[in-house]
């Protein structure tokens, strides 16, 4: 794996957190593919792109009621860097990586995330497929 590939692969998954921790999409951190599929979420949920863009846009609102009630409330997804895999197959890359969520009042979770990104313009890298899994035993994780 080439740096420069995991720095453009690291760039994409953090748009990805940063439209989910700030419940908006940016017109300059673009992260969805214009085909992408869907996101199966650790609960067995399963969104296509319009239902993935109505969650974050849920988000929003769930997280102003949150503030409301207590002006120190915070849920953030942070990508861990030292559990994070680049598997390169041209313009299609498969990343492995670990995603820590802090948010008051909870224990931390830490979810195993696997993204199929692809490169549709030769610049960015796009996420097509998501797949989430909560893992239970964080002693057992595996590189």
């Amino acid at each position: 794996m080439s740096n420069d590939l995991d720095t453009a692969i690291k760039k994409a998954l953090l748009n990805l957190i940063d439209a989910e921790n700030n419940a908006k999409i940016e017109i300059d951190k673009p992260c969805l593919s214009k085909n992408f599929i869907a996101i199966t979420r650790s609960s067995g949920k399963e969104e296509n792109k319009d239902k993935w863009l109505s969650a974050i846009e849920k988000g929003k609102s769930d997280l102003e009621e949150k503030r409301k009630l207590d002006p120190d409330y915070f849920k953030r997804r942070e990508l861990d860097k030292e559990h994070f895999k680049v598997i390169d197959y041209g313009r299609i890359a498969v990343s492995r990586s670990l995603i820590t969520v802090k948010e008051k009042g909870q224990d931390d979770k830490i979810y195993r995330n696997i993204h199929i990104l692809e490169n549709e313009d030769g610049k960015n890298w796009l996420c097509k497929i998501w797949q989430v899994t909560e893992l239970k035993n964080l002693n057992e994780i595996v590189d």
